[in-house]
């Protein structure tokens, strides 16, 4: 008969421990039946039955005491809720073979489908609300009636259901979950975290390629019991990408737009038409970001409504990161998605100036006149407005405004004045900055006396006088003649 067994000298140490076990770690299940005659409790039916075709071996599905936890094992096997239907699955049963029964409890889960990843599939997740942990059986040398409470809600799609038998080796011996010769959808699988038996099979493995059960036998004896649930199903959304960090792109500079679309798809269809088949997913975006918030739907087995979600944000000179909760309402139960929105840093867009920071601003004055001014204007390439703030020079000069804001793609102008009270030159700097820019400019001043009349030494006097008088006895002897 083929079979895993422990290896010899752990039995060995079984049967020093004394153990009545310890020369009998065989598989007995050798039939396929129901697992014990219990009728079928109040209403519920079997809904799946794969107990039939029994191989004549099983494989270890046990949680050792402590000292033999290398050798704890769980074995699991698919099986699939048609479509248009919903399970409520109150009961599990399995074929199996143990030393004493009677005196083991079972941890069971009900897992989800990884489509693709073993002979075809592997277990996925867990179901949410479908693991059962220290369930008290009914016994019936090794076969169990596993009662489920609160029953597990599946809607339609392929599950898997594995058990682990807690039982002590030392006072009850091994349980085995029997195997069939036939199989039905994917192969069972089996793993072995501790590696006790050296089979390599530490996560979820197909049973066969583990060479547990006689290494021949690709499916378990089991059957699944309950009643049918409601027609109306909600169906399970899925999201591109998926919930986790999403980056919003497109824009490049600081106040450009980044975007991004959230696109909503059918993971699992439901069923029905009425509001308990209807799945709608509505987003709340943090401050900062825009959009996003659907609703986007779907009602039983039909298509989307209102994908993809779609937002956007204003780049700024850093990136902010912040967390979005999107709840996914199917019928009547609220599941949140959370994505960790990044808006990127952008670019910031250099101001300029003219004239050009470095230049030299040449003014001229008369004492006691006009002062002289000059401008200097900057311009704002940018889509977001820019402040600038001047120290003020030294006197003769002075500027206004020394603080102000230059708008998204416009300009602002800064007046520099020059006036001194006294002749000469005269030099200063015009300190300016904007953000990480610094300007400065150059300021040069000159301002003259006024312009004066020579003064007229006394012989000069004296002749000017001469000259006056010789011009006016001239103009009086003409003014004679003529009478």
């Amino acid at each position: 008969m083929n079979r895993k067994l422990l290896p010899l000298s752990l039995m060995a140490i079984f049967a020093t421990a004394g153990s009545a076990h310890a020369a009998v770690l065989t598989n007995r299940a050798s039939v396929g039946g129901v697992p014990s005659s219990e009728a079928v409790r109040g209403g519920s039916v079997v809904l799946y039955d794969q107990n039939n075709s029994g191989a004549g071996n099983g494989v270890p599905d046990q949680d050792f005491e402590a000292s033999f936890d290398a050798y704890d094992s769980e074995a699991a096997d698919d099986f699939v809720v048609p479509s248009g239907v919903v399970w409520v699955v109150d009961e599990v049963r399995t074929v199996g073979t143990t030393g004493t029964p009677g005196g083991s409890t079972v941890d069971l889960t009900i897992f989800a489908n990884a489509a693709g990843s073993g002979d075809p599939d592997l277990p996925g997740a867990a179901v949410a609300g479908c693991t059962y942990t220290n369930v008290t059986p009914t016994d019936t040398l090794g076969s169990f009636n596993i009662p489920l409470s609160p029953a597990c809600s599946l809607p339609a799609g392929t599950y898997w259901v594995a058990i682990q038998t807690n039982q002590n080796f030392a006072a009850s011996g091994q349980h085995f979950w029997s195997n069939r010769s036939v199989q039905s959808g994917s192969e069972s699988v089996w793993r072995n975290p501790g590696d006790g038996f050296a089979s390599g099979c530490t996560t979820f493995e197909p049973a066969t390629g583990c060479g547990v059960g006689g290494g021949a036998s690709p499916d378990l004896l089991f059957q699944i019991v309950g009643t049918l649930g409601p027609t109306d199903v909600p169906p399970v959304f899925s999201y591109s990408p998926a919930p986790g960090s999403v980056t919003l792109t497109g824009g490049t500079t600081v106040g450009s737009t980044g975007s991004a679309n959230i696109d909503v798809s059918i993971a699992t269809a439901g069923s029905g038409s009425g509001a308990a088949a209807t799945t709608t997913v509505t987003c709340t975006a943090p401050a900062g970001f825009t959009g996003f918030a659907g609703p986007v739907s779907a009602i039983g087995a039909g298509a989307v409504n209102g994908s993809p979600l779609t937002g956007s944000c204003v780049l700024g000179a850093a990136a902010v990161t912040l967390s979005m909760t999107c709840n996914e309402v199917q019928g009547t139960t609220t599941v949140p998605r959370v994505f960790d929105l990044t808006c990127p840093a952008g670019t910031v867009v250099p101001l300029t100036s003219n004239p050009t920071s470095g230049a030299n601003i040449a003014f001229q004055t008369t004492l006691g006149g006009p002062a002289a001014t000059s401008t200097i204007v900057f311009d704002n390439p940018g889509l977001v407005a820019a402040n600038v703030t001047c120290t003020a020079p030294a006197a003769p000069f002075t500027a206004s405004p020394l603080s102000f804001a230059v708008p998204a793609s416009g300009n602002a102008t800064v007046t520099v004045t020059y006036q001194s009270g006294s002749a000469g030159s005269f030099s200063g700097v015009l300190a300016c900055t904007a953000g990480a820019q610094d300007f400065t400019f150059n300021l040069n001043g000159t301002t003259a006396a006024p312009g004066s009349v020579p003064s007229l030494s006394a012989w000069s006097r004296w002749m000017l006088t001469l000259s006056v008088l010789g011009f006016g006895l001239l103009g009086f002897g003409l003014l004679q003649r003529r009478s």
